[in-house]
């Protein structure tokens, strides 16, 4: 056995030696065999002043060779860091594995060794020197290839959930990496992903341990030794009124590190914190009033969130209403329960009555809320009783007798109908109607009656007519009212004015002498009688008009609207209707006619109106059909047939009408009809519709029957029945062989050739046809025929049956033709005749026909491609072959020279050939391929009829450098695509794949662009293509944002730009806030307090706003009166308001009043409009008198 160990000795630039060898590697026993070291290289780190020794060492028994290595302190040549083995070429004591021939480099820039062997980690056997070049990467972190790690993730939260509504809430999230060994860590990441609900929700502050750092997503940690931690810490803040858009604050942690990780599923964590935000308002309410009892008028107060329970108080106030008159007052307290509705309703009883008076409102008030906050607009809401209450005053008409002589009050009675909560006032005055004061008919008057607002309260305007002995008709005046004065209150007069009549002492009556009279409808005229009940010595007139009863004006009477006049002394006088006589068969008809407006005469009620018959003398009119004949083209789509009555009619009249099949079907050729025609009064005519059916049938003319049947009150003409004809209107069809091509067998013994219609037809259609010869013979090969075959109504196909002659004859194939001669109904194709060829089935043994593939280098210039073919057996014919090439990969012109040719193998040989010229080029790319296809083979069979041409590259292949450019544009009020290009920085003979994602900078995914993740290919000899990213518009204002596009994986390509910024610059109008700081006023006390200034935004911002504050002395100071005080204050997007806080230094001593002042500057998105908050401390210490004491 043997053993070798590697040693080293440090040299001087003098070539002296400063110091003796030392031993650097150990790897076996001192008094061991079998064990060697050797092959050893250095290399220098000058940063650490360290050398890295490599050597190829075995520590076993079979030669089982790997690389080692071990790091020298230059100075004493100690072994510092001894890393063992760099290779793991495969298992220990396996001497078919080996490593050996080890180099070494330093790069200064990485601080890191690259070290590379020569080596085999194939199971066979050495013999065959089968060696690879492996490597791998040597650092002073004791980090390499074959170092693990176990990495482990955790995340904690302070809170969760956290409830928004009970003051700002602080939240912490502590992430900690553990490395749980058993190696160091190397250049060792936590990828961050903090998601934000907004509306609220803040981040505060980032606390990373130890030196790592973290820049927003990535946490820095660098080098992690095994068995250590390292925290990061995130400080939060929801706000009192946070209302974020998803509830949940989310952070998810993974880590990463160069060293390879132990996969043991704890290297990420994630956790989330539900944010509940609940504010509390309520809405405006109103009800009708009613007129008793209690209604009740229900408020909704609503939360927003039901995850948890909560309260609010709620209570009423006075406006104009009045609690516990107008309605209940109510004060209680709202509950919701967790899980419960988000709203519930609060009822306050209303008090109806019937007391006119105006809408009344009162208030709902929130306060106290638990578990949530009162919504800025939605904390005090509006009852408004809506008064339904109104009332009337009416006045009365007042009718009497004037009297002979003396006066006679008319006592006009005005009635308040409901009670008023205030005094009514009604003005009014008199007006001459027939009655005047000029002749002394009556005395005018005017004034005003008030009403104290009682239901039912009554009130009499009274007014004098003066009695007369004239003989004279009634007359009259009127009381004219004013509108009431309310104050407001829905009061109204039914009636606007009354009527006073004076009515006359004498009268005379006005009627007819009967209440019905009788006429002929052939007479001229129907004569009706008025008379007068006694004679009257002024002149009578009285209005007569005529008005339809069962006859109509114009059509069985003309229409009578005059004026009967009765001279003095005359007591009866007459009224004439004309009659129109018609030929329409009706039932007797009336006229009603009503007297009117008697005036010197009082009118008659016990005949008036009367009634006048008109006796009907005509008989029952005839119905027929217009024609005995109707014809109708199929594609009209309707018949209209005209039934007309001999006569107007004088009443309903009904026919029936059906239809009846003749050659045409209902269903098929026309809708079957049956039904009713009714004829109302005075119609002379109707018509019956009906629907044709347009098919694309070629048919003969049909027809159908339309009947009239079962006369009412009419009877059936002569023309009782009309036939309805259908004119085709579709053209015969073509017929035409179904096939291009027809082949038979020769013992197939018959030749079915189908002939087809282009359309189906309503009729047989016979088609005519007869045989020629061709190459084939009739009586020898097949039998001659001259004949016809049908194709009945509907179809569309007949067959042709030819008979074929079989016989043991090997011959070449035949043909004869079969000619369409003809054809009933329909037309024979413009090309009638057609080719039948019989097959030989009689046995010739030809070769079997094949091409070889061949497979070659493109070469630089033009190449033959040489493809062989090959018989199976020679043969006594010559054998001819035709050929095509086809494109593969490869392309004709580009790559080879198409080529389509024959050869001729001649009689007795058994192979050929077919050369293709390759076009060479100088074009790196992939092998390409084409085709060489046998298309025909005369005197052979094909067997394999295609030869593939592999065209191979010679030329060395360069990739491309791939570059993301950038890319800035504004966002838009929508979305809108952002193109990010894509070079390449040749044109490659490779297609290009690149697999790509987007990442959130300070952009967000979802909100402000639409993430992405997929792979584009950029074809062979392309060089430019572009990546489409969607981004979200608004109108929201905020600041110009940024987010990635980068490579996540490349193909046949080299990064030379591997990621894009995606630049969204906001084209929103940016206005900001102005801020102002109150002033406060309070007493000192006796012990320190906190006097608390508000900050105040004019306007709430999408951007958060920041401000610095300093206190400074006014007649206070600080230190004694108050704590001096400075920082910044952040009011978050959204929010409009925040607080600074200065402690108060109280004390007992008397002083004056005094103030300090806290000043605004710097304020960051936004402007401040009042700088100065104000601080009074007012003095609450009484002054005390010190008094000496006096010892006598």
């Amino acid at each position: 056995g043997h053993q070798y160990e590697i040693y080293g000795r440090r040299v001087s630039n003098t070539g002296t030696f400063p110091a003796n060898e030392f031993q650097i590697s150990q790897v076996g026993s001192e008094v061991g065999s079998n064990f060697d070291a050797a092959h050893a290289k250095v290399a220098y780190n000058p940063t650490e002043q360290l050398f890295l020794v490599v050597w190829r060492a075995d520590d076993t028994t079979d030669e089982d060779h790997e690389i080692y290595s071990a790091w020298l302190d230059d100075t004493s040549g100690t072994v510092t860091v001894d890393l063992a083995a760099v290779s793991s070429m495969g298992p220990d004591a396996n001497g078919n594995y080996q490593a050996d021939r080890p180099a070494v480099a330093y790069g200064t820039a990485s601080q890191k060794a690259l070290v590379v062997w020569e080596g085999d980690d194939d199971t066979g056997s050495l013999v065959d020197n089968k060696m690879e070049i492996y490597g791998g990467f040597v650092s002073l972190a004791e980090c390499n290839a074959f170092d693990t790690a176990d990495l482990s993730v955790s995340i904690s939260e302070s809170a969760d959930p956290v409830l928004a509504g009970s003051g700002a809430q602080n939240l912490t999230y502590v992430v900690t990496l553990t490395n749980n060994g058993p190696d160091t860590a190397c250049n060792t990441n936590v990828a961050i992903d903090l998601t934000l609900p907004g509306n609220g929700v803040s981040l505060n502050s980032t606390s990373p341990s130890g030196g790592t750092t973290y820049i927003s997503p990535n946490w820095i940690i660098g080098d992690l030794p095994a068995s250590s931690s390292e925290t990061l810490t995130f400080k939060l803040t929801v706000a009192e009124t946070a209302v974020p858009a998803t509830n949940a604050i989310t952070l998810s942690a993974g880590a990463t590190s160069e060293t390879p990780l132990l996969m043991t599923g704890d290297d990420n964590d994630s956790e989330q914190t539900s944010i509940i935000s609940n504010s509390f308002s309520v809405s405006d309410a109103s009800i009708v009033e009613g007129n008793s009892g209690a209604q009740s008028l229900s408020f909704t107060v609503n939360r927003t969130n039901n995850s948890i329970a909560s309260s609010v108080d709620f209570a009423t106030t006075d406006v104009t209403a009045v609690s516990d008159t107008d309605y209940i007052g109510q004060s209680t307290t709202v509950n919701f329960g967790a899980g419960g509705a988000l709203s519930q309703q609060v009822t306050v009883p209303i008090n109806g009555d019937t007391l006119v008076e105006l809408d009344e409102t009162f208030t709902v008030n929130l306060s106290n809320p638990v578990n949530g906050f009162i919504a800025s607009e939605g904390d005090q809401a509006t009852g408004t009783i809506t008064n339904d209450d109104s009332a009337t005053i009416s006045i009365n008409n007042v009718t009497q007798s004037e009297g002979n002589v003396g006066q006679t009050i008319f006592s006009f009675a005005l009635t308040l109908s409901a009670g008023v909560d205030q005094a009514v006032a009604v003005g009014y005055s008199t007006a001459d109607g027939t009655a005047t004061t000029a002749d002394s008919d009556y005395v005018s008057k005017s004034g005003s009656v008030n009403f104290t607002g009682t239901a039912g309260e009554t009130k009499n305007i009274q007014i004098t007519v003066n009695g007369d002995t004239k003989v004279e008709g009634n007359e009259t005046f009127v009381v004219n009212l004013n509108a009431p004065t309310s104050g407001g209150r829905t009061v109204s007069l039914t009636s606007s004015s009354a009527t006073g009549t004076i009515n006359n002492d004498d009268a005379t009556t006005v009627d007819f002498t009967k209440s019905s009279y009788t006429v002929s409808e052939s007479a001229a005229n129907g004569t009706l009688t008025v008379q007068l009940s006694n004679p009257s010595a002024f002149t009578v007139q009285v209005d007569y008009a005529s008005s339809n009863g069962t006859a109509t004006a114009g059509a069985d009477y003309t229409a009578v609207n005059d004026t009967l006049t009765f001279p003095p002394g005359v007591t009866s006088q007459t009224i004439n209707i004309p009659i129109l006589t018609d030929g329409s068969d009706e039932t007797d008809e009336t006229v009603i006619v009503t007297l009117s407006n008697a005036s010197n005469a009082t009118l008659g009620t016990t005949r008036n109106p009367a009634t006048l018959v008109i006796v009907d003398d005509d008989g029952p009119p005839t119905v027929n059909l217009s024609s005995f004949d109707f014809t109708v083209g199929e594609a009209d789509g309707v018949v209209t047939a005209t039934v007309s009555l001999s006569s107007p009619a004088g009443q309903t009249i009904e026919v029936d009408y059906t239809t009846i099949n003749g050659s045409a079907i209902g269903g098929s050729d026309y809708t079957a009809a049956t039904n009713t025609l009714s004829f109302p009064l005075n119609a002379i005519s109707q018509t019956i519709t009906i629907s044709i059916t347009n098919d694309s049938f070629n048919e003969a003319t049909e027809s159908f029957t339309l009947a009239l049947q079962n006369p009412v009150n009419v009877s059936l003409g002569l023309v009782q029945t009309s036939t309805i004809t259908i004119e085709d209107d579709d053209n015969p069809p073509t017929v035409d062989f179904e096939a291009t091509d027809f082949t038979v067998l020769e013992d197939g013994g018959t030749a079915a050739v189908d002939v087809v219609l282009d359309s189906p037809s309503g009729q047989d259609i016979t088609v005519y046809y007869t045989t020629a010869d061709d190459s084939a013979l009739a009586g020898s090969d097949y039998t001659a025929a001259t004949d016809a075959i049908l194709i009945p109504s509907g179809t569309v196909t007949g067959t042709i049956s030819i008979a074929i002659l079989d016989d043991m004859t090997y011959e070449p194939t035949e043909a004869f033709t079969l000619t369409l001669t003809g054809a009933n109904n329909a037309s024979v194709s413009d090309i009638p005749d057609k080719t039948i060829t019989i097959l030989d089935d009689d046995p010739l043994i030809l070769p079997d026909v094949g091409i070889g593939d061949v497979t070659a280098d493109e070469g630089d210039t033009n190449t033959l491609f040489t493809f062989p073919i090959t018989l199976s057996l020679s043969s006594s014919y010559p054998t001819t072959i035709t050929y095509v090439t086809a494109d593969g990969t490869a392309l004709a012109g580009a790559d080879y020279v198409a080529s389509t040719n024959t050869i001729v193998v001649p009689a007795g040989m058994i192979s050929g050939t077919v050369s293709i010229v390759v076009i060479g080029d100088l074009t790196a790319e992939p092998a390409e391929t084409f085709e060489v296809i046998l298309t025909n083979v005369e005197n052979g069979t094909i067997t394999d009829g295609t030869g593939v041409g592999t065209i191979l590259n010679d030329d060395p292949i360069v990739l491309p450098e791939v570059t993301i450019g950038d890319v800035t544009a504004v966002e838009g009020d929508v979305n809108n695509p952002f193109s990010f290009p894509i070079t390449l920085s040749l044109a490659s003979a490779l297609p290009t794949t690149i697999t790509y994602s987007t990442a959130d900078n300070t952009a967000s995914a979802g909100e402000d662009y639409i993430a992405v993740a997929d792979t584009i290919v950029i074809p062979a000899g392309v060089t430019t293509a572009a990546i489409d990213v969607t981004v979200v518009g608004d109108v929201g204002q905020e600041l110009d944002e940024t987010f990635i596009l980068k490579i996540d994986a490349l193909e046949n390509g080299i990064i030379a730009k591997g990621a894009g910024t995606g630049t969204i610059l906001n084209d929103d109008t940016l206005i900001l806030p102005n801020a102002s700081i109150g002033d406060i006023t309070a007493v000192e006390g006796d012990t320190n307090n906190d006097f608390v200034f508000v900050v105040t935004l004019d306007m709430t911002s999408t951007l958060p706003f920041s401000v610095t504050y300093n206190t400074s002395n006014g007649t206070a100071t600080a230190g004694s009166d108050y704590t001096a005080a400075s920082g910044t204050v952040m009011i978050p997007a959204g929010a409009d308001t925040a607080t600074i806080t200065v402690n108060v230094i109280g004390d007992t001593r008397y002083e004056a009043d005094e103030t300090f002042m806290v000043v605004l500057t710097g304020a960051v998105n936004g402007y401040i409009a009042d700088s100065v908050g104000m601080a009074t401390l007012l003095n609450d210490d009484e002054r005390q008198l010190l008094l000496p004491i006096i010892i006598r």
